[in-house]
């Protein structure tokens, strides 16, 4: 009985030294993102790291919206781009779960129109970007003013019906992908991509008010994206590329993701089929880094695992990360589009004492090592 009180006592101890250790870890990020984030009036960033599901540390700072002077709070919703890929890829995985789709399913049978070499390519190869479909933003008609739509990438697709190499031979980011995947949703679901997140993925999740956005879209606690110039923030929330759904069109906020990732943490990783899915369809990128499910992974020397993802485009950058072991998540959302955000992310993670986890494997920032690979420099 004594030698289970002796250990009790020692274990509560542990957990209040580690708890001090990190407020003051804490105290010290958040004198160091004061001296980053000297512009009250600009656009800014929000930070959340959350544990178990709960946040354990937040940083809001700056302008979602510079003509009418709203700030940045946990309820502002960023266009979330490249990190949308992980709700694409899970859509597909559910229509999977419920036996309308396979990962070796061809995309020729879900889609018309499309050349031979495009129609044989498997849904597995779109999710892990290794069907060698071409980059729709190398083949946009140089007059293109209109916002492109998923469906307009089907249809550039079916007029350029070249691939990078044989598919799955190799590794290439690729957005076309992930909209072409987008309308394979729709297609089977006989629902538009929006709908179907929102109604099999956001609301069984208890998330109300993210949304894949749609022209006209009513979007609550809105960020607005900006571009530096030498001496101010200039507007640039939207460009031909900004109405694509499958590759880009979510709308969180540090709410809303919360509930995203907790969700995968906890429901989705213990579930056998899920990580079938996650393990059965990963590929190499490089420097130990692989990616499945619109995630990128590593894996450490104790065998767990970390998943992340940034998002780049007009107007916006953003970082993601979770530690699946800890059931640690941590998210930078910022609404400008210059690499103010992987500075703020890297001293979050180094108050987690992560990232020279990172910095051991790329020998570099996470977000330009990830900027690499949506380049194809690597």
């Amino acid at each position: 009985m004594q030698n289970n009180i002796r250990v009790s006592v020692l274990h509560i101890f542990l957990i209040l030294l580690c708890m001090t250790c990190r407020s003051q870890s804490f105290e010290q990020l958040s004198r160091s993102l004061n001296k980053l984030t000297l512009n009250s009036d600009a656009p800014g960033v929000a930070v959340q790291v959350a544990k178990n599901g709960r946040p354990i540390y937040t940083y809001f700072f700056g302008l979602a919206d510079l003509e009418r002077g709203s700030c940045i709070d946990k309820n502002t919703r960023f266009r979330m781009a490249s990190v949308s890929k992980q709700v694409t890829a899970r859509a597909i995985l559910h229509l999977i779960d419920d036996g309308q789709l396979h990962m070796q399913s061809l995309l020729g049978d879900h889609l018309d129109g499309l050349p031979a070499n495009l129609a044989s390519i498997q849904i597995g190869q779109l999710l892990n970007h290794t069907s060698g479909v071409l980059d729709y933003e190398h083949v946009i008609p140089a007059d293109q003013s209109r916002q492109l739509t998923d469906e307009d990438i089907l249809n550039l697709m079916r007029q350029h019906g070249q691939v990078y190499f044989p598919p799955g031979s190799r590794f290439r980011y690729s957005n076309t992908g992930y909209c072409l995947l987008a309308l394979v949703v729709a297609k089977i679901s006989k629902q538009s991509f929006d709908d179907y997140i929102k109604e099999h993925l956001f609301l069984p999740r208890r998330i109300e008010h993210a949304l894949v956005a749609r022209p006209g879209s009513n979007i609550l606690d809105r960020a607005y994206g900006y571009h530096p110039s030498a001496t101010s923030f200039i507007f640039a929330d939207q460009s031909t590329t900004s109405a694509t759904q499958g590759d880009g069109g979510v709308y969180f906020s540090c709410t809303d993701f919360l509930l995203w990732c907790e969700h995968l943490l906890q429901q989705d990783w213990q579930n056998p089929s899920f990580q079938e899915a996650f393990f059965g369809n990963r590929v190499p990128v490089n420097d130990a880094a692989h990616y499945q499910l619109g995630l990128f992974s590593i894996t450490d020397t104790n065998g767990h695992v970390h998943l992340f993802h940034s998002g780049e485009s007009t107007g916006f950058n953003h970082i993601v990360y979770m530690n699946v072991h800890e059931h640690l998540t941590v998210n930078v959302f910022s609404n400008r589009d210059d690499p103010f955000v992987s500075d703020i992310f890297d001293l979050v993670m180094e108050s987690l004492h992560t990232k020279e986890l990172f910095d051991q494997h790329f020998g570099q920032s996470m977000f330009t090592w990830l900027n690499n690979v949506y380049q194809n420099i690597y």
